[in-house]
């Protein structure tokens, strides 16, 4: 039975693959704000979120990849760990509060000049 497939529906496999959708939009996201930020925010530091969206987005990228690795070894009945709880989730709702604030920050500098 090892050797099956032992879920039909293959909801891990679906859930690596929004994770991973997740971490190309946070980069592809992070490096446009590289190239955009400092010409319309008129300085260099805005360099700085974007630098920091491409570090988070590989955080997260090898994070998701050790919990697929990990919920797939389990529903094999491999190395019972336990199943992923809730930290991955937790920190990609930080970080997209905080981008909202770096966001909301933009646009009143903008918006003050």
């Amino acid at each position: 039975m090892i050797g099956e497939v032992f879920d039909t529906g293959l909801q891990l496999e679906r859930t690596a693959l929004a994770w991973r959708r997740t971490v190309l939009s946070l980069g592809a996201g992070s490096i446009v704000s590289i190239r955009l930020f400092p010409p319309l925010l008129g300085s260099v530091l805005w360099i700085i979120p974007g630098i920091l969206g491409v570090g988070i987005a590989a955080i997260i990228w090898v994070a998701a990849t050790y919990r697929y690795r990990d919920a797939h070894n389990e529903s094999m009945g491999r190395a019972p760990s336990g199943l992923p709880g809730g930290g991955l989730v937790l920190f990609i709702s930080c970080v997209t509060a905080a981008t909202g604030c770096i966001g909301i920050s933009a646009v009143l500098l903008l918006a003050a000049s």
